[in-house]
Parts: structure tokens; sequence; C-alpha cells
């Protein structure tokens, strides 16, 4: 191992329930707020990798918190080394897998050792990576607001400079989704 990588310090998980503007529906129900847990991972350098992870529901946010935050003294004084790290963590929850609250909390973990790498090294993750910068397209992700919501929405999504949408299906009808499309 590099003996020049940043080694890890602490982890810090700040649960978080950020309400959205717009609800937004879905086949399984309205989403009116986006539980995240923002992640930071100090290092001896004085770098902090910072990341954020989706939860899903409100009710998730405390446990992967904590999770985050009790997976410390395992990787404590660890080098950031992310696959070393990955190898780590998947070991550790070998016998429950690697999906749900665990997957959530290991891959807050990756993606805030590769922001520490990039900054260690002063470049953007994309360019650490072997990557180049360009742009890159975007669409506006929208709900299920059936097919007046839709429209309102497509025209609204391109007021704010958007060329291109997609909607949610699965509508109870195949003809509801048609009319949305």
């Amino acid at each position: 191992m590099d003996a020049s990588l940043p080694k890890i310090r602490r982890l810090r998980a700040t649960p978080v329930n950020v309400p959205l503007a717009r609800p937004h529906p879905t086949a399984s129900g309205v989403v009116s707020s986006a539980p995240l847990v923002l992640m930071d991972l100090e290092t001896d350098q004085g770098l902090t990798g910072h990341a954020y992870v989706f939860c899903y529901t409100p009710i998730a946010l405390k446990p992967i918190a904590d999770l985050i935050e009790a997976l410390q003294p395992l990787i404590q004084e660890d080098a950031v080394a992310p696959l070393v790290l990955a190898q780590k963590l998947q070991g550790r929850f070998r016998l429950i897998g690697p999906q749900g609250f665990t997957g959530i909390a290991m891959a807050a973990i990756d993606m805030a050792a590769w922001d520490v790498l990039a900054k260690s090294a002063g470049l953007s993750l994309t360019r650490l990576l072997g990557g180049e910068e360009k742009p890159v397209p975007a669409y506006h992700s929208l709900g299920m607001a059936g097919p007046d919501g839709a429209a309102q929405e497509a025209a609204e999504s391109m007021k704010m400079g958007f060329r291109c949408v997609k909607f949610k299906v699965g509508y109870p009808h195949v003809e509801q989704d048609r009319a949305v499309i």
C-alpha cells in the first residue's frame, strides 16, 4: 500500500430530509421529500471526501447514518484505497449481503473515498479515472401526473432549458401510459 495515501480519521454521517418543491408521484406512492445521508470522510492529511446517498424513505435515515458511523472503527487509520476498503467492508457483510442498508452505507464510504483520492491528486474524479471532461446531456425526470400533468410538466421543463424529459409509467391501464407518452 502506498504510504503517501491519506489515512481515514473519521466518518461523519448527517441525515437530512429535504422537502421537494413539487411532490413526485410514482407507481408506489408520492415522494414528497428527498431523504439523504450526507457523508464526510476526514483524513489525517486534512482532506475531507464528501458524498451523499438517497435512502428512499425517511425511516431509513437514522439507521443508515448510524451504520456508516459504526463502521468507523473497522476502517479507521486505513489508507484511503477505495478498492481495498470495498473488499474489507464486503467481507464484513458477507453473511447478510451487500444490499439494502449495508449497500447504501458502503456506497457512501466508497464515493467519499474516491472524492478524497481526487482531491489528494489535485484532479477531478473524471481525470483521476482517466476520463475527459465534456458536456453531458441531461433530461428532466418527472413523475406520474397523468396526461394533462405530463403536458404541463414537459412545457415547464422546456422553459427551464431541458431538451428531453423522462416520465414514469406504470399506470393501471396501458392506455394511460400511452396518453402520457
